[in-house]
Formats: structure tokens, sequence, C-alpha cells
């Protein structure tokens, strides 16, 4: 079944649990659509990228979250708290992962191919970067459209609503979207008001304002390298 053809993912409720797999694909994104049963134990370190420093975490192989948490939060403890509010009782350990660099690296870049993947056992698609995700089938849905707008360009709270079939469900579009667990390579933050403004970020608004000017400038930037060429 392709994503095209039917929004409703048949997913459980919550975190974890069993359900029916389905494969969509978006893209250059493919999801294999599944809650999974577990989840490995998570490594996470704090990271430098274009947009300040990130929590990184992945269950060793894939990306699992990726989060902001400003100046004040870079400890042990804030990880571990924001971690498992996330994902419940799981083994989290501070430990270095060469996939964490590699997303690190990818933020703020427009030439990024990720593999958004539900199930613990699926494997990675060779040449993409591998990205862990969880959540109800709503979520699912929201955050497969949030990967489907281009690089530098923005859709409204009431675009995205409509285009996963809901069109009345505004504020619940919007909270699935401040749920995303991997800010940044899932771009929740093209998502703005329809008054122009560019609405609230869970991990505030000026960081929002950032990484939308950079994706700007990158766009004009690419768009005039083009033209001289």
């Amino acid at each position: 079944m392709h994503y095209e053809e039917s929004l409703a993912l048949p997913l459980n409720e919550g975190k974890f649990g069993h359900s029916l797999s389905v494969e969509i694909r978006i893209l250059n994104i493919s999801i294999t659509a599944q809650m999974p049963q577990y989840m490995r134990p998570i490594q996470f370190e704090f990271y430098d990228t274009c947009y300040g420093t990130a929590l990184i975490a992945s269950d060793r192989d894939r990306i699992c979250l990726i989060a902001y948490p400003g100046t004040e939060n870079y400890s042990d403890e804030y990880a571990k708290n924001e971690l498992t509010g996330r994902f419940g009782a799981v083994d989290i350990q501070r430990e270095v992962q060469p996939v964490h660099q590699k997303a690190a690296d990818a933020i703020g870049r427009p030439d990024v191919e990720i593999a958004l993947i539900c199930n613990p056992e699926d494997a990675s698609e060779p040449g993409k970067l591998p990205v862990l995700v969880s959540g109800t089938s709503f979520q699912m849905a929201v955050w497969a459209e949030l990967c489907r707008i281009p690089f530098g360009e923005r859709r409204t709270y009431g675009q995205l609503s409509e285009l996963i079939g809901h069109p009345k469900a505004h504020r619940a579009t919007g909270s699935a979207i401040g749920r995303n667990p991997v800010s940044s390579l899932i771009p929740c933050h093209r998502v703005v008001r329809s008054d122009g403004q560019i609405g609230q970020y869970y991990w505030g608004t000026p960081l929002k304002k950032i990484m939308l000017q950079h994706e700007s400038a990158q766009k004009v930037t690419n768009l005039e390298f083009s033209l001289v060429e």
C-alpha cells in the first residue's frame, strides 16, 4: 500500500505494540510503518550543528532523537529525562556512535536522503541516513507529510491538515508536529501560520526563524550557482 492511496495507517495507538505493516514511499524517503515491539538501548551525545548544539540519540544504528535543549541543558540528567519521556523505560547510555555525526553533518543540508524506519528489525537502505520513529497512525501521517515539504519551502498548518485528509484537524496536526522526535531531519520547522507568521516551535521560535532563514539562503545560493553553470 502506498501513502498516496491511504493516510489511515493501521497502527496501534501508543509508543509500542503489535500492528500490521505497511510501506510508504514519498519522494526520496521510504517508511516501513510498524509499531516496534521493543527498542534496543539508546546511546546519546551532544553535537555542534549549524543550528547550535543538538542532543542526538540513536539505537546504535538509527537516529531516534534530535533535540535542541538550549545552552543550559547539556547534562546527562537532561538527556535521560528527555529520552525517557519520549521512549519510556529503556536503557540509556551516553556513548558516541558514528551515525550521530552523520546526522549532525546532515542537518541544514538540502541534499540529504533519509530512511524512516518503524521496525527496529528492518535493515537500513544503503546510502540513506536511517531514522527510527514510532507514533500513532495520525502522527505518522503528519510526519510523512512533513517529509514531503521541499527544502526551502513552507506549508501552513491548514494545508498540512488537508494533505493528510483531515482538513479540520488543525490542532491535532499541530500537536503531532510538536511530537516530532527528530527535529530538522523531519522538517516540522517548515510549517507556518496562514497569516504569514512563522508560528510556534517546540525548541523555540527564534531557532525556527534561524532554520527557515538558513534554508531560504541555501535555496537562493543553489539557484544562483545553477544559473552561473
